[in-house]
């Protein structure tokens, strides 16, 4: 029987690798959610000791005691931080000149959780340090594999389980209301600033997300922007427009983000201060959520006398991730390609030389 059959869910094919672990112990994929996470903090944690040990306590502090990232695996069990990790790896795989194996890597992130294919032109358009042919080429090869290969799982997936399994994630991905910390729960709820309560602009959500990853694409494209902060970029522009506004989501955000501050050169203040408050936003929302739900004895939290929450905290992210978004993309606009913001010092934060 197709999984998709008894409870809709907006996951890919991928997904269902879990059922194996779980036949063996009912925990077994959370456990391999939370080795997953301590790998990975540990592998980011050991590459930003190579700048300095402040760095590395900074990618800690991040992923490991950010509750963001520490309830979302540890506690509740959700498998974000696979899908992270497998992106994570897909962008380094193609910063190292391997566009196939990213292309295959990137697959296995859409095939288990779809909103990975955000990146795919955002890393064709980003870190171009070769000739323009020699782009083009290494370009072609990875949208043959990163095409070919979510074809093939989607395919396998509507031959073992039918059609439903391909259009099942689709459309219940599209049919979600606005939720939790999007700004469209905000701009559609009861304190919603402007217009009748009749009024739907969550539907702009779709639109938003394709205009804005164009749009870094094009930027990453102009000023050779790295591809690990050109895919931060981009992921925090979706999330920043998606209208389901789960805070689980941005932990893939946090292994992009960790991934940077563990191998940039230098990071401005600005930049810094951008990034703390985006991470101990969401760490405090995450936290915040656990402890309503335990203290209203409820599956979820934000309920009871604290479900105005869910109301309001759209607008906060909103301002607090398009500001982060802002800094990221304004750095290599200001300063020149190659260019060093601290002296004596060859690279630049950003931009690919």
């Amino acid at each position: 029987m197709s999984p998709w059959e008894s409870q809709p869910y907006a996951y890919g094919p991928v997904f269902n690798l879990f059922a194996a672990p779980a036949r063996i112990d009912e925990l077994g994929p959370k456990y391999l959610f939370v080795i997953t996470w301590v790998v990975t903090a540990a592998i980011l944690m050991a590459r930003a000791t190579r700048r300095s040990t402040t760095r590395a306590v900074a990618v800690a502090l991040m992923l490991v005691v950010n509750p963001l990232t520490a309830i979302s695996v540890a506690v509740f069990g959700l498998f974000d931080v696979v899908v992270g990790a497998i992106s994570l790896g897909a962008v380094v795989l193609w910063r190292r000149d391997r566009p196939a194996a990213a292309g295959v890597c990137l697959a296995i992130g859409v095939l288990l959780k779809l909103f990975p294919a955000v990146l795919v032109p955002v890393l064709v358009a980003s870190g171009c340090r070769a000739g323009r042919r020699a782009h083009v080429v290494k370009s072609v090869r990875f949208l043959v594999a990163v095409g070919a290969s979510t074809a093939v799982g989607f395919g396998l997936s509507a031959l073992m389980w039918g059609p439903r399994s391909v259009t099942e994630p689709l459309s219940f991905g599209a049919q979600r209301g606005p939720k939790l910390m999007s700004i469209f729960r905000y701009l559609d709820g009861r304190y919603r600033p402007i217009g009748s309560s009749d009024l739907d602009v969550s539907w702009l959500s779709v639109p938003l997300i394709v205009v804005s990853i164009l749009a870094i694409s094009v930027w990453a494209f102009r000023y050779r922007v790295d591809p690990v902060v050109a895919s931060a970029t981009a992921m925090i522009a979706t999330f920043n427009f998606y209208k389901v506004g789960h805070q689980q989501f941005v932990v893939v955000v946090m292994l992009l983000l960790a991934l940077w501050v563990a191998e940039a050169a230098t990071i401005p203040t600005r930049q810094r201060a951008a990034l703390a408050l985006y991470s101990c936003w969401y760490g405090l929302a995450q936290a915040g959520y656990l402890w309503t739900a335990v203290a209203n004895d409820a599956q979820y939290g934000f309920v009871g006398e604290w479900s105005w929450v869910r109301e309001v905290i759209g607008a906060p992210t909103f301002l607090i991730a398009s500001w982060l978004i802002y800094e990221l993309i304004a750095l290599p606009m200001r300063s020149t390609p190659g260019a060093s913001l601290e002296p004596g010092v060859g690279e630049h934060p950003i931009i690919v030389v």
